[in-house]
């Protein structure tokens, strides 16, 4: 049978030549191939890879070749290696693959081969950054179908989200595919024990003192090359099954995130936005994270299953007593990760209240300086974080401490191999090899990581439960009913017609007939439920309502969104600049001034621009000053809209009787529908009832908004892609370097100790037999490296990181407190708040994490280094061409990185910022009927950000690759110069302990290499959290001056100024006597008196002493002014508005507080438990000059302010104050005949300053014109110059209930 096998040679030579010829035709079909198919083939590239490396195999072997065909077979496979290049070559731009639309912009990796693919060399322009400026089109299907499948899924009876993303192929399809991957990682990975004691038993038998023949040379280089192989297959297995779940994740986050924002626009109640920043910011992210572990159990599963196999093969069945300890590392990592998750949520909750304590001493930093309160509030803040973060940052530090201890990869698979050690020992009486100990080592270290995994994977599949259920409830709700809308036939043809119609929860038969031209007022309880039924967000449950004609809306909060004054305004409508032009004079909008200061305009003249011929304004001019809606109420409203349906809701009175007709509702059902008159004279009572409570509950309030929202979570800075040495530097000095260094040394200590447990492990037995003094020495050098690793961590959380989080927080804190206050009108409290926030929190949790990491793996890698170096001197040679590839790769990973996580960044928060914009302006894009339009826009930015997320993942798999064939080079060198040394050396025997031990520390390289990159990128990129918090601050001038003054300075409050130039006043010379009253009407000297302004000439002497000579401190607590708005710090008590520095008695405070007849039981009682109105605010700055007493008094005077709550400030200052003098600036004309003197300024110049002005109303009038422009916001705006008629004497006050 066997002789019949033999081919002749003629036979032999057939073959070859068939070959030959089978080849030159294969180079043919593949030209063809080759420039007809835009990637190589897979399956062709795999083939020629493997013939390649067979027949290469095959002639270093020598193989049973026969010598006289071996010119044929070298010719086949000379011809195979050529096929092999040129498959792997990128493909031509021409010929077939030009008919290729060139428009339509590909991923690159749809055009790159198997290998690009496998190692990711599709990313090496992006790295580069040459192709940034050529984005791929996102597939935008999964979007789609997964829509199809969630509406159909909602006609069953038990509609299931989760079933819905599982039949989803577009994600589900990655989902198989990286499990198959999964599959066989790890699988491939326990080769590694495998070939590790393969290679052990080949050194110890192949030693000179052994009688047997030793195997040859290649057997123990193809024992290297397999590790290196496996190693390589691994790695490339790992990446690739990351990379599959980074595309299903995205895929997800994609599909859920459209689900999310199309649902908001369709949903018939409008979500809130807290509920849809949970859902995008916890629910979303949740299952994504779920996506990414899922694969965690039955690998698990299979892993530990593994384990168990090749332990019994070792040990038999004591192997698996470490196993237990395996098991137990479960509930105690669970444990530790609930107290990590409990305390890094008390840590947030602290810094959010120090976050909105900062936001309110923001927002009164005026007062603030004015006062010279810094230190109190410096102080308060600064207890605030002490007592609360850095209490959570201690705990936190203590659990992280124990965690990495018990459950590090370093000292959990060491204690499970001990276990093992000791059970054959004690119970078996037998000594392990060291083969066995270290294949059992290697073993166990593969086996950490699936047991961490499940521990993460269990708490996640909770938590995601209840993700799941919320955005599963959300997307479910029923969405909004379009409402009936017919064109107008008929020309007396009402525009709305309702007939006994009834609307889910707030109306209840409602018969209704608008017509054209008519202005009806909404009044009554829930008045604005009849607009929110006309635009369908209230369910119809019976009767008929029709609409005839387009519909306008101006929502009762206004609303813009992220764009310019003409996108907001226009909105989609058709482009006519004239008109838009007399939108914007008819609505008084400036196009120099913010969209923020004057919101509501916009949102009237957006539905003004519409010229629809429905218009429902849900109390338009509730954000409006009195006389600014009164002249819009007549220009716009009665004016420009007199010929279309308007239907207003409004609180007030004052325009109740200019309304064509008034429709009252209680309790869901029309009671009146008549004139004024009828109101009036019917439903009096009742209507007075409705407006006091409306009133009340529109008081404005001074309870803070906890929300939270940006000040943590959004990022507007980018980060710095270069590692300043002067941050690293800073960062060290705040941490103590002392404690930096005995931090580097135990971490140095605790590696020298476990290099040194496995060098016993591998030469103990040489000093002792003694195998209970042979393990019980073994494992107390063990001991000792957690034990200093444990003082590791102490150090780094409870000396570094919480010295660090004091002292930096501390510094900014004095810095903002100490900076002038044009810094903090030139910088936006966001950024601070940043700062405060998202800054330090990175700087407090994070940074030390990743400085930790990266110290622990470099040192782990130095000492592997070390152990291969002192096994195989040789190895040092390879170091230099490695270490510049290091080098080379971290550079180009870390640039382009960095780049697209600030990509990424920056798209996600334009993500959330679009989609809170529709969230908020949903009944006004549904009423215009720009769904689509936003809900596309929308999809946009979410592609963006996918493309980004990909990207940055991408970079990671890129270097993931590249850094583990490195490492996986440094495993192949330590083996091959093992087996050289065993073959070549000049030792006659070499032990194999020492080179089992020397590849076993190899094995660990591929991954240090990955993670100290990792690492080092991460470092940078939150060492910018240092930079941003140690920017300079401007500090204020003069605060640093020590002047002696008098304790009663100053004794009279004359105020001098002698050719005084500033950025307010101009060449100025005049003298305030001692208990004068001045009114200033034009322009306001506090900043000059109070040491803000600018000087640039000049003096100005209070009591003779030139107040520029002493410091602002001095100079600020003896003088008083009450600004024109009163800010509460709502994180302090009554008595702490009042007297922060606790100077001053109860009995001095209940003085204080008497004459401003505020109701106050207790001084110790929260700001924020008072709620004051506006008029209350006011009364109570008057309290706080009430309390200091001084000589000078400055008085603001506020733009809005009642009948009652002015006589009482005029009271107080007639009684409290007739002996200071007082500097009033004002825009009444009755306080300026009220004064001794006035002083009217003509920008900044000085025109009269003289008794009373009487007669000079003219004067006084036309200076309050050219001070007081409209650059404030809506609530506070006042007529224009051009618009603006003169003050007039008796009626200054209007009343506070009225809007009118």
């Amino acid at each position: 049978m066997g002789a019949n096998l033999i081919l002749t040679q003629t036979q032999q030579l057939t073959v070859q030549t068939i070959n030959i010829a089978a080849m030159f035709l294969a180079v043919v079909l593949h030209h063809f191939e080759y420039t007809r198919n835009p990637t190589g083939s897979g399956i062709l590239l795999f083939y020629w890879l493997f013939t390649t490396l067979v027949n290469g195999y095959r002639l270093w072997v020598g193989g049973n070749i026969d010598t006289q065909h071996f010119g044929l077979f070298t010719t086949t496979y000379v011809l195979s290696c050529l096929m092999f290049i040129l498959e792997s070559c990128k493909r031509p731009s021409k010929q077939a693959i030009q008919l290729r639309d060139d428009n339509e912009r590909l991923c690159p990796v749809s055009t790159s081969n198997i290998f690009g693919k496998l190692a990711f060399n599709w990313m090496n322009p992006w790295i580069q950054f040459s192709s940034m400026n050529r984005w791929w089109n996102i597939e935008n299907n999964v979007s789609a179908k997964f829509e199809k499948r969630w509406t159909e899924e909602l006609q069953k009876s038990n509609p299931s989200l989760l079933r819905t993303l599982m039949l989803t192929y577009p994600i589900m399809g990655q989902l198989l595919i990286g499990g198959l991957l999964k599959l066989l990682h790890d699988t491939v990975q326990f080769a590694q024990p495998l070939l590790l004691g393969i290679l052990m038993e080949w050194v110890s038998g192949h030693t000179a003192l052994t009688q047997q023949i030793p195997e040859p040379l290649y057997k123990g280089v193809s024992i290297a090359f397999c590790m290196f192989a496996v190693s390589v297959l691994r790695s490339l297995l790992l990446q690739q099954f990351l990379y599959r779940t980074t595309v299903g994740s995205s895929r997800l986050r994609s599909a859920l995130v459209n689900a999310v924002c199309r649902k908001s626009l369709h949903v018939s109640s409008t979500p809130e936005v807290k509920q849809m920043a949970h859902i995008i910011k916890k629910d979303v992210p949740i299952l994504v994270s779920l996506f990414q572990h899922i694969h965690s159990g039955w690998s698990f599963a299979l892993q530990v299953s593994l384990g168990l196999i090749l332990l019994y093969q070792s040990h038999g069945f004591l192997g698996w007593s470490g196993m237990s300890v395996m098991l137990l590392s479960i509930p105690v990592q669970l444990l530790f990760q609930r107290w990590l998750r409990r305390y890094r949520k008390a840590y947030d909750e602290s810094q959010h209240r120090r976050l909105c304590a900062m936001r309110n001493i923001l927002d009164g930093i005026h007062t603030i300086k004015l006062y010279a309160w810094e230190i109190p509030f410096m102080n308060k803040v600064v207890d605030m974080q002490n007592s609360g973060e850095l209490g959570a940052l201690r705990r936190i530090g203590a659990i992280a401490t124990a965690k990495d201890s018990l459950l590090s990869k370093e000292y959990l698979p060491f204690t499970a191999a001990v276990v093992t050690f000791l059970a054959k020992t004690l119970i078996q009486q037998q000594q392990p090899s060291i083969e066995a100990m270290l294949v059992t080592l290697v073993i166990f270290d593969l086996l950490q990581k699936p047991f961490s995994n499940l521990a993460k994977f269990s708490e996640l599949l909770i938590r995601s439960g209840n993700a799941l259920h919320q955005l599963q409830t959300f997307l479910s709700q029923p969405e909004i009913s379009p409402v009936v809308q017919n064109d107008i036939q008929l020309p007396n043809a009402p525009l709305i017609e309702t007939h006994q119609a009834a609307f889910a929860p707030a109306l209840q038969s409602v018969d209704l007939s608008i017509r054209k031209g008519e202005l009806i007022g909404i009044v009554g309880s829930n008045p604005s439920a009849l607009i929110h039924a006309i635009l369908g967000q209230l369910p119809k449950t019976q009767g008929k309502m029709t609409l005839r004609g387009s519909i306008a809306y101006v929502s009762r909060n206004p609303w813009i969104f992220n764009s310019n004054l003409q996108d907001n305004i226009v909105f989609g409508q058709p482009w006519d600049p004239l008109f838009y032009r007399n939108v914007l004079d008819l609505c008084e909008i400036s196009e120099e001034q913010s969209l923020d200061s004057q919101k509501a305009r916009v949102s009237l003249a957006r539905a003004l621009y519409s010229r629809a011929d429905i218009y429902l304004l849900d109390d338009p001019f509730r954000h409006m000053t009195p006389q600014l809606a009164r002249r819009l109420f007549h220009r716009v409203i009665q004016g420009h809209l007199r010929n279309k349906a308007r239907i207003m809701v409004t609180h007030t009175f004052s325009c109740l009787h200019q309304l064509q007709r008034i429709v009252m509702f209680w309790d869901g059902e029309v009671v009146m529908d008549g004139t004024f008159g009828d109101l009036m004279s019917k439903q009096r009572g009742r209507l007075y009832h409705i407006m006091a409570a409306n009133d009340s509950n529109n008081r404005p309030m001074s309870t803070l908004d906890t929300s939270g929202g940006y000040l943590i979570t959004h990022n507007e800075n980018e980060y710095d892609e270069s590692l300043p040495s002067a941050c690293s530097s800073s960062y060290i000095k705040s941490c103590s370097v002392t404690a930096v260094t005995i931090m580097i040394f135990t971490l140095m200590i605790s590696q020298i100790a476990k290099v040194g447990s496995y060098l016993w492990l591998n030469y103990g037995l040489s000093v002792s037999n003694d195998k209970a003094f042979y393990f019980g020495t073994f494992a107390l050098i063990g001991l000792t490296s957690t034990m200093f690793h444990t003082i590791q961590c102490m150090i780094l959380w409870f000396l570094c990181a919480v010295r660090s989080a004091k002292v930096l927080h501390t510094e900014l804190i004095s810095a903002l407190m100490n900076a002038p206050y044009s810094f903090f009108n030139s910088t936006t409290s966001r950024n601070l708040l940043h700062k405060l926030g998202a800054d330090l929190k990175a700087v407090n949790l994070e940074l030390p994490v990743f400085y930790y990491r990266y110290l622990r793996i470099a040192t782990s890698g130095t000492a592997a280094i070390v152990v291969i170096a002192y096994s195989t001197p040789f190895f040092l040679l390879s170091l230099i061409p490695l270490g510049f590839y290091y080098v080379y790769i971290r550079r180009h990973y870390c640039d382009a990185s960095l780049r697209y996580l600030n990509l990424a960044t920056s798209s996600e928060e334009r993500v959330d910022s679009t989609l809170m914009e529709m969230i908020d302006g949903a009944a006004t894009i549904r009423a215009c009927k720009q769904t689509n339009r936003f809900i596309s826009d929308g999809q946009g930015k979410i592609a963006d950000n996918q493309r980004a997320y990909f990207l940055s993942e991408a970079c990671n798999r890129w270097v993931a690759v590249r850094a583990e064939f490195l490492g996986s080079l440094v495993l192949f060198g330590a083996a091959l110069l093992a087996v050289l040394d065993v073959v070549y050396g000049s030792t006659p025997i070499v032990d194999s302990g020492l080179v089992g031990l020397s590849v076993y520390y190899a094995m660990s390289i591929p991954q240090s290499f990955e993670h100290t990159i990792r690492l080092y990128r991460d470092i940078k990129l939150k060492i910018g959290a240092v930079e941003h918090v140690k920017e300079p601050v401007p500090h204020e001038q003069n605060d640093d001056i020590n002047t002696a003054l008098s304790a009663t300075w100053p004794a009279y409050g004359r105020i001098e100024f002698q050719k005084y130039s500033s950025e307010t006043l101009q060449n100025a010379t005049l003298t305030i006597n001692p208990g004068e009253r001045v009114s200033i009407v034009g322009g306001n000297i506090s900043p000059d008196l109070f040491g803000e302004a600018m000087v640039s000439s000049g003096t100005i002497d209070i009591d003779g002493i030139d107040i520029h000579k002493i410091s602002l401190y001095e100079l600020r607590t003896r003088l008083t002014v009450v600004p024109s708005e009163t800010i509460l710090f709502h994180h302090c008590t009554l008595r702490e508005n009042l007297d922060p520095f606790m100077q001053h008695g109860d009995l001095d405070i209940w003085e204080a507080l008497s004459p401003v007849q505020l109701d106050v039981h207790s001084l110790d009682i929260p700001i924020m438990e008072l709620n004051m109105t506006k008029e209350q605010q006011r009364l109570f700055g008057i309290a706080r000059a009430l309390l200091r007493r001084t000589r000078i008094l400055v008085i603001e005077e506020a733009d809005e302010m009642d009948v009652e709550t002015d006589e009482i400030v005029q009271q107080i200052l007639h009684q409290q104050f007739s002996g200071c003098t007082r500097v009033i600036i004002t825009k009444k004309l009755d306080t300026v005949m009220e004064s001794d003197r006035v002083l009217i300024l003509d920008q900044g110049r000085i025109d009269t300053f003289d008794s009373r002005c009487a007669g000079r109303g003219d004067r006084v009038s036309q200076a309050y014109s050219n001070y007081d422009g409209s650059n404030h916001q809506d609530g506070y705006t006042t007529v224009p110059a051009s618009a603006r008629s003169s003050l007039q004497a008796p009626t200054r006050y209007w009343n506070s209930n009225d809007h009118f």
